[in-house]
């Protein structure tokens, strides 16, 4: 879209992104980066692309810290779907640690295992698709709410769950481990070894530094203390979240079903409006400054 269409049709842009987003700025941080509209971002080493690569060359994007850790996902998924529960955390281990996007017959397998969209644009955008649903889960259970999918499948209306991240510190549900103990869920686990970057605008460094130091607990003594949400809020400012974007994470803003269903329904479109709404105001070249 060209520079000027954009301004003219910026107030439209934020009025259709100005609801929260989980992950705002999801799939199109390289490209607000470079654009200079992102300050930080946190990054794999297979999302920076060519053009990236050609700032931070040239110096106007900044490496500021990595991080390597393991994370720990799990599939809970009823008995009879033991071998395909298999095969799917297989498939999503290599897509994950690598993001090369699996052969045809792999896609299809996870498309059917978790009635993924099969025809048109959606279909595409699978792997997107999947994201999005594993944030819900996660959300959810970093709320304590027992979702219609978590009901559906204690009962066998549903084979699967969305993987979902179960490291020391992350939220699990009693309920679903329980079943598991009793034999009526099974629970397929991947792990894979990420790392993951923290680059900064030229301009930005000490922002990209306080980042790094909060987030991934390196250095934060170096900053005032921050505490429970004051400190998540923190980490949302420096990564450019608006005040909705981290209400959709805390408080009771957008917690009416409807609601919700509503906005996760449309978050692709809104992920996308806020794309343009950002490069309105982008300068006409990222500098190193």
């Amino acid at each position: 879209m060209k520079q000027a269409a954009r301004k003219y049709l910026k107030p439209i842009f934020k009025a259709i992104s100005k609801h929260g987003l989980g992950n705002p700025h999801t799939p199109y941080e390289a490209e607000l980066l470079c654009a200079g509209v992102k300050p930080v971002a946190i990054m794999s080493p297979n999302d920076i692309d060519a053009k990236m690569q050609a700032h931070i060359d040239s110096g106007a994007i900044v490496k500021v810290g990595e991080k390597s850790f393991e994370k720990t996902y799990r599939i809970y998924h009823t008995p009879k779907v033991k071998d395909s529960a298999a095969q799917v955390s297989g498939i999503l281990k290599s897509f994950f640690k690598t993001r090369v996007q699996p052969d045809a017959n792999d896609v299809s397998l996870v498309v059917d295992f978790y009635n993924l969209p099969k025809d048109g644009k959606k279909a595409e955008d699978w792997a997107q698709i999947l994201h999005s649903k594993m944030s819900a889960f996660q959300i959810a259970l970093y709320e304590t709410k027992t979702t219609p999918n978590m009901i559906a499948v204690l009962k066998g209306s549903i084979p699967a769950l969305e993987p979902i991240r179960v490291d020391e510190g992350m939220p699990i549900s009693d309920e679903l481990e329980q079943s598991v103990e009793r034999g009526d869920l099974n629970a397929s686990d991947f792990q894979i070894e990420e790392l993951v970057q923290v680059y900064a605008q030229s301009n930005k460094v000490a922002e990209g530094k306080e980042l790094y130091a909060r987030y991934y607990g390196v250095g934060k003594e170096n900053y005032p203390s921050l505490h429970g949400l004051n400190s998540h809020k923190r980490i949302a400012q420096l990564l450019g979240f608006t005040d909705n974007d981290f209400a959709w994470f805390a408080g009771a803003k957008y917690q009416n079903p409807l609601i919700k269903s509503v906005l996760l329904h449309t978050e692709d479109i809104r992920k996308w409006a806020r794309k343009q709404y950002l490069l309105s105001d982008a300068p006409n070249e990222l500098r190193n400054e």
